[in-house]
Formats: structure tokens, sequence, C-alpha cells
């Protein structure tokens, strides 16, 4: 779709792989995909490892990828822009603790519009439930 790309990680991506895709179901599936697409971003120089140590790393890393989105809309040359942030997750929140759910409010709240991919665990709990 010749659709612009930026990975933007709170730390390195080995880091990232190990503590925040395969230590979920399927981790095999998810960590070859995840290697693919951080393999393309870094080719293309839009691979960003943050280096963060702090214990809210992915909550500051959230905020930066809100703020650096917002700045590519600010690009003249293409028109008017619609803010969009794509989640890949379970669909709902795990707690207190879940980044994905506080980066969903964040996007929310700083005016984009949400598109969820659900994760195979959260399709098939959704077919269940119908």
């Amino acid at each position: 779709m010749r659709l612009r790309t930026r990975i933007i990680l709170p730390f390195s991506a080995a880091r990232f792989r190990e503590s925040s895709v395969v230590d979920r179901p399927r981790p095999e599936f998810w960590g070859d995909m995840f290697d693919r697409v951080a393999g393309v971003a870094r080719a293309d120089g839009n691979l960003v490892e943050l280096d963060m140590e702090a214990d809210d790393a992915y909550s500051a890393a959230n905020a930066i990828i809100i703020d650096e989105a917002r700045k590519l809309t600010d690009v003249k040359d293409h028109g008017p822009l619609s803010l969009v942030a794509l989640v890949v997750w379970e669909g709902a929140s795990r707690g207190a603790d879940d980044n994905t759910y506080k980066f969903v409010k964040l996007a929310r709240h700083s005016g984009f519009r949400v598109e969820q991919v659900l994760t195979l665990n959260a399709s098939r709990k959704h077919a269940q439930q119908q």
C-alpha cells in the first residue's frame, strides 16, 4: 500500500521482542512477524530504538509515537491527513498495567481514530461468544 511506516520502541528491538512479542500465545508466529516487519523498518531507516530504562518506558514511548504521528500530519504537500492509530492486541485491557490499553486511551484523547487488529486469541474468544 506504500504507506510510510515507522516503528518506535522504548528500547532495543531484541529486548522489546522478548518482553512484548514472544511472551504472548503463539510466540513463533508473532516473533517471525515482528522480525520481518522490524527488519524492513530498520533497512528503511524507520526503526527507532529509544534506549529507555525507566519504569514507564512504554508510556514515554507511547507519547513519542503520538507526537511523531502529529508531526507527520504537518507535512503540507500531502493535503489533509487523518490521524489513525493501528493497535494490534487482544481487544480489551488486561488491567491497570496494560500499556497497550494506555496507548489506546492516549490516542483517542489525542484525536486519533483507533483501528484494531485483534490477535488470534482475541479473534477466537470473539467467535466463541457469537
